[in-house]
């Protein structure tokens, strides 16, 4: 490690210590916020030559620019009661950002991750891919849309494959590579994956649709063909960031947006004044914060005793391997302290999970693993290694502020389907000589 790089971190680790170290004495929000804000763009700085790691932190950088009208102004925006944390969570959020920016290394020249997989025509596989991906078209999610119940969140009859129904975006990298430069598979592709937008959108899926539309973005997008700026960037990132609030507020009142007008339809997400429409926009981020506070509390003031939360934190690890239904109530944490403890969102912030389960270490660790991982990509050549961190850049709207063990789960299982499919030659063989030795 160069003897520049070491100092940068050590000076870096400083400011970001004194500076906490502060804020734990004199509570200071503004300041704190400040600080998470500023680690949060020295992130961004360092990462702007890859558009899909950018828009990851700039996506980042939205759950803590949502809270500057409450630090700076006192304004409540969270959709629940007042509850005690606000500031203890703020200050746990910072020191995962500082973590992160102070261990990750900048990205030095134009990156393309599609350029780093290998594309080798195989009709065989890429067909039995297509098949795989139609069945989690069919079988994902059946049932009543937003359309019948009249908005997302109303009771409606649903059924499908559970937590395993977003399982189909470890297909899409495959099916990349298994395409070949062929143009007729390559746009079969593309046809599945907006009847697969279509269908989640008509299920209140935003969040599976914005997964499936980064794995576009990394594949088909963002190639040196494009060559995307960042004047390009930021024109079109406050339209998507307008889309997508747009669909939270049509499907969070269905009726309502079929009675109005074109222009009532539009302007749906504007609220009567400035506050209201703030809430509406970060919404979600409002709520993830909250999430995150009760989870803190939770920790925080020994509700769930470290040995309670140690237990489950090895249900979490358990989960990787088996189905959240074959575990405990304790295994799926946020609906745990829904049903015992308080009422929230149905999520929480990756700084809050990390807290929960581990304290403070927990919170350095996970900002110096995704850091490491940024960091390793950068010149990584292992395809089992890029495609696990493909999947962490297109599922991080679900591991980031929902639910952490994301980060390790689906991306592990790519993995593990990549592994089967390189041993499928192998296999045939030692099928091919046991039968012709008979």
């Amino acid at each position: 490690m160069p003897y520049s790089h070491l100092l940068s971190i050590f000076i870096r680790l400083l400011i970001y210590i004194l500076v906490i170290l502060y804020s734990s004495f004199e509570e200071s929000p503004e300041m704190l916020l400040s600080l998470a804000i500023v680690a949060n763009l020295s992130i961004i700085f360092k990462t702007y030559r890859s558009l899909p790691i950018l828009l990851m932190f700039l996506f980042f950088l939205t759950y803590v620019v949502n809270l500057i009208p409450f630090f700076f102004a006192g304004e409540y925006i969270f959709p629940y009661r007042p509850t005690k944390g606000f500031y203890e969570t703020l200050q746990i959020h910072t020191i995962f950002l500082c973590v992160l920016d102070t261990f990750l290394r900048p990205i030095k020249k134009r990156l393309y991750i599609n350029e780093k997989l290998p594309q080798t025509q195989n009709l065989f596989l890429y067909l039995s891919l297509c098949t795989l991906f139609v069945f989690f078209l069919i079988f994902g999610i059946r049932g009543d849309t937003v359309l019948d119940t009249g908005g997302y969140g109303q009771k409606g009859d649903t059924s499908g494959l559970g937590g395993f129904g977003e399982y189909f975006l470890i297909l899409i990298p495959l099916l990349y590579m298994y395409s070949g430069k062929s143009y007729i598979m390559k746009k079969i592709v593309h046809i599945l994956m907006l009847l697969m937008g279509i269908k989640l959108l008509l299920y209140g899926g935003r969040i599976g649709v914005l997964m499936m539309g980064l794995l576009y973005l990394i594949f088909y997008y963002d190639t040196r063909k494009n060559h995307i700026s960042l004047f390009k960037i930021s024109c079109y990132a406050i339209p998507v960031l307008y889309i997508f609030v747009l669909i939270g507020a049509i499907r969070g009142n269905i009726a309502l947006a079929l009675t109005s007008s074109w222009g009532e339809l539009f302007l749906l997400p504007f609220r009567g004044d400035f506050l209201k429409t703030f809430k509406e926009f970060f919404g979600n981020q409002n709520d993830i914060f909250y999430s995150s506070t009760v989870l803190n509390q939770a920790a925080l003031s020994d509700t769930l005793s470290i040995y309670t939360r140690l237990e489950m934190f090895f249900y979490n690890v358990l989960s990787l391997f088996v189905p959240y239904s074959w575990l405990p109530e304790k295994a799926t944490v946020v609906s745990y302290i829904q049903k015992n403890i308080a009422a929230t969102g149905g999520g929480a912030l990756i700084s809050a999970y990390s807290y929960f389960f581990l304290s403070y270490p927990g919170v350095i660790l996970i900002g110096y693993y995704i850091a490491s991982i940024i960091n390793k990509l950068q010149k990584s050549k292992n395809v089992y290694f890029i495609l696990y961190c493909i999947i962490v850049l297109a599922t991080y709207p679900r591991w980031f502020g929902y639910n952490v063990i994301g980060l390790f789960k689906i991306s592990f299982y790519i993995v593990i389907l990549y592994a089967i499919i390189k041993r499928l030659p192998k296999i045939k063989i030692i099928l091919f000589n046991a039968n012709t030795h008979r």
